[in-house]
């Protein structure tokens, strides 16, 4: 017979403390046991608990008093809490430790909002990334291609990007880090701009500077009008080589141009992104360059 028999057929009064005694004699825990009875006998009951459920509540006082108190858990409820504790954690990577992406597809603007409020305007063709961030906190948000930022104040904000980084703390301006381009325009407030070999240059609102062979030019004012007209889906060309332009109406239409003369041309003039037929003839027909359609291929004869 188990001790909590032994004690239960005690309590219960079928069994005598002299006969208890007996059984429990020679046991490793005797001294224990004979604690436990030499206390129950002291035990008050309460009218409304028996003298097992007085028993059960002294023996787990006696045990907590020893060691410490251990509390045996069905194995479903170990697995619950343990698949609760396991889900909390991996929301908390997922929404403190892996960034927000945000993408533009070619063929699309796209608008967001971030976390502290400030809002962005993706180029087509563009991608952000951001940590999970505060207005009071660091902002850091990366880019790749062009967008305008409408930032809030507050704590510093930084565009980054392969080929620099803007810094802010509130205002307006836009970024082009495409390819081996950096380029900010500051519409308002001032921004701090630094490529990657470490130059530096402060924008008031109205300038702007770009790279140009690693070095950063001066900054100059430029017309507002044509500055970031893409927001309005206007792209205006000086000058321009002609697969910068290629490259830009891919972008805006999502269309693949093959070209494969080798000449170096130049353009200059503007196309708007509502209708590509309508862009195509504004382009080619002035430098006189036949092309035809072939789904969302254009070949450039």
């Amino acid at each position: 017979m188990s001790r909590e028999e032994l004690i239960n057929e005690w309590i219960a009064g079928r069994l005598s403390t002299e006969d208890l005694d007996k059984k429990i004699a020679g046991a490793e825990d005797a001294d224990q046991l004979k604690e436990i009875i030499s206390r129950s006998q002291m035990l008050d009951v309460p009218k409304k608990r028996t003298k097992e459920e007085a028993w059960q509540l002294l023996s787990s006082q006696i045990e907590a008093g020893d060691h410490a108190k251990v509390v045996r858990l069905n194995p479903s409820i170990i697995f619950t809490i343990a698949a609760s504790v396991a889900l909390i954690a991996l929301a908390s990577y997922f929404i403190f430790t892996l960034p927000e992406s945000v993408e533009a597809p070619r063929g699309q603007h796209i608008s967001h909002l971030l976390p502290d409020g400030s809002q962005v305007w993706l180029n087509a063709d563009s991608e952000i990334s951001y940590r999970n961030f505060g207005q009071d906190e660091d902002r850091k948000v990366k880019l790749t291609g062009e967008a305008y930022f409408d930032v809030k104040k507050g704590g510093s904000f930084e565009v980054i990007g392969e080929n620099g980084t803007v810094t802010v703390l509130g205002t307006s301006f836009n970024v082009n880090l495409r390819d081996n381009t950096l380029a900010v325009s500051c519409f308002k407030g001032s921004v701090v701009v630094k490529n990657k070999t470490g130059q530096s240059q402060t924008l008031r609102a109205g300038q702007s500077t770009r790279s140009a062979e690693q070095t950063l030019t001066p900054a100059t004012r430029f017309k507002a009008e044509k500055e970031a007209s893409w927001l309005t889906g206007d792209f205006y060309f000086e000058a321009a080589p002609l697969e910068k332009v290629f490259a830009e109406l891919e972008r805006q239409f999502n269309v693949d141009i093959v070209y494969k003369r080798n000449d170096v041309r130049t353009y200059t003039g503007y196309f708007n992104n509502s209708n590509l037929d309508e862009a195509l003839q504004l382009i080619f027909q002035p430098m006189s360059l036949p092309y035809r359609k072939e789904g969302d291929k254009i070949y450039v004869e």
